[in-house]
């Protein structure tokens, strides 16, 4: 971990007079620290003491209020090697001391959090090694799916389950459960890493464990992101604005579309032949990274199946390049819209190349939040809507604003999430809200929203060796009998790609998905593949040859 910034003056790191009681108390009580061009810097917020949510945290807060769904995210460790219980769970409360959005309250009608006093945590255990394989994999399956499945009640910390599992005479499971709006994937494998190395610590004896004081916390970087957003997010606004225009959503025939009631598809596809290494080799010839090189492919299989000359993919990025960032527990996610043009000899060279400029360019305005541009373009849906009714969304949002002042919204932020919609209405809207038939009759969403993600698992070493045990990720989702559907359905209008690691010899294509029916997929699918061929043997040749 890199060492947080130590530049303030005495004043700032140890504040005169009473603890802060409110968020203004508390800026003030950061003002000693320099502007956020400095840097982000540790000043803990009192326990108790309210402040706002992080602006990625902000759409989780609105998935929950809206839905009660809280976006579980899942950890399997397999640890070999015999496992002390109590000192794991020693391990686990260190972990809950250590950092605070573990320990935080937050509310379900405003957004705001606070840190509770450390309460000890007690680690289930469960013992299935005498179990045949089929009975021990019944046992996990059902125990990750309830782990997952179930909601957690935000404003009651811990923000964390855990499961361990003996599976073996010297092996164990151990499951980890967060909801989403404390822990992105980089969180997750953040904890793993420190949980197994705090593990080793504790049983060799070894009491210098890294603690709070040594930790970057939420409190510090909310406080950072707002400062950032004060200075440049006006300018970001008119940045996304121009970007995005005449870039919509790409659009699905209907015949592609699932019908009725929406079905959960987990699909995984290999990379032909040496792809995924000629996929490597594009990215440094183009001074490229290899997500770039995935949303190019995914553009192209996107404009193959929908013959759309304009759309907008969403790249989905960690946002981990401040400094204390990496150490942080927290969802820090930023979504990325990547407007992507197709001319009628296009090459993939060409589209690459457009992907990477627009990346770049986003990175010089990505200090506002990142529902902001997410927003800009979800707005493109209502361009037939009354504007009566969209002005009113705009207005709500003011005024939502307006009346939780504490939180600090930005006044788009309920309008950026509201215009999410995906069925927003149209001319004659009110005959056609009398005559709509029910969500799950309708089906899928001609437009749904496409994301792009590159998981840490694929890069990132496994949990650790050390105390006589060695754990490792479980990234083969057919092991212990854990499929990926969940219950949860707060992305039912997405269309999700993934770089995963399945522990095979190479990284797979997974595409999470539930409005396509199974011809959709399947095409879908085959488009990727014959991208992937295109890019990999001929990345200069005009795309509308590329089944060839």
């Amino acid at each position: 971990m890199k060492p947080l910034p130590q530049t303030l003056p005495a004043a700032a790191r140890e504040p005169a007079g009473a603890a802060p009681n409110n968020v203004a108390d508390l800026d003030r009580w950061r003002v000693a620290a320099g502007p956020a061009e400095a840097g982000i810097v540790a000043l803990h917020t009192p326990e108790g003491r309210d402040f706002p949510l992080g602006y990625a945290q902000l759409c989780f807060w609105f998935v929950y209020v809206a839905l009660g769904d809280t976006a579980n995210s899942l950890s399997r460790l397999m640890i070999d090697g015999a496992i002390d219980v109590r000192t794991m769970e020693k391990a686990l409360n260190h972990m809950l001391q250590r950092h605070e959005s573990l320990r935080a309250s937050i509310s379900d009608w405003n957004p705001l959090q606070r840190v509770l006093p450390f309460q000890p945590f007690d680690l289930a255990y469960l013992d299935g090694s005498a179990l045949d394989e089929a009975e021990l994999g019944a046992l996990v399956g059902a125990v990750s799916h309830k782990m997952v499945d179930t909601p957690f009640d935000l404003a009651r910390p811990p923000l964390l389950r855990a499961q361990l599992v003996r599976t073996g005479a010297a092996s164990h499971v151990m499951l980890l459960c967060f909801p989403h709006i404390v822990a992105d994937g980089g969180a997750v494998h953040l904890f793993e890493q420190q949980l197994m190395d705090t593990y080793r610590r504790l049983a060799q004896g070894d009491g210098r464990l890294p603690g709070r004081a040594q930790t970057l916390q939420i409190a510090d970087f909310v406080a950072w992101e707002r400062q950032r957003n004060a200075m440049h997010g006006e300018r970001a606004l008119q940045f996304w604005r121009g970007q995005l225009r005449g870039h919509p959503y790409a659009r699905f025939p209907d015949a592609l579309l699932e019908r009725g009631a929406l079905r959960h598809h987990d699909c995984y596809a290999a990379f032909p032949d040496d792809s995924f290494e000629k996929l490597g080799e594009l990215a440094r010839r183009h001074k490229a990274t290899l997500q770039m090189c995935l949303i190019a492919v995914i553009g192209c299989a996107v404009h193959s199946v929908t013959a759309q000359a304009r759309f907008t993919l969403n790249s989905v990025l960690e946002s981990r390049e401040e400094n204390g960032t990496e150490g942080l527990m927290a969802a820090l996610l930023r979504v990325m819209p990547v407007p992507l043009s197709f001319g009628a000899d296009a090459s993939f060279a060409q589209v690459l190349g457009e992907v990477r400029q627009r990346v770049l360019e986003a990175y010089e305005h990505k200090d506002c939040p990142w529902s902001v541009p997410v927003g800009v373009l979800a707005e493109q849906r209502w361009r037939h809507s009354p504007r009566l009714y969209t002005g009113l969304i705009r207005a709500a949002g003011w005024l939502f604003a307006r009346l939780f002042r504490r939180a600090r919204l930005y006044p788009r932020f309920l309008a950026d999430f509201l215009f999410m919609e995906p069925f927003p209405p149209e001319a004659g809207w009110r005959a056609r809200l009398r005559a709509r038939p029910a969500r799950a009759a309708r089906g899928g969403i001609a437009d749904p929203v496409i994301n792009v993600n590159m998981l840490q698992s694929v890069f990132k070493r496994d949990g650790g060796a050390g105390g006589g045990v060695h754990a490792e990720q479980l990234k083969d989702p057919t092991r212990l009998l854990l499929s990926e559907a969940t219950s949860s359905n707060w992305e039912e209008d997405s269309i999700n790609f993934y770089i995963v690691d399945t522990g095979r010899e190479r990284p797979s294509i997974r595409m999470v998905c539930s409005n396509l029916n199974a011809h959709g997929i399947e095409q879908l699918l085959a488009a990727v593949q014959t991208a992937l061929r295109a890019a990999s043997r001929a990345p200069h040749s005009a795309l509308n040859h590329m089944d060839n």
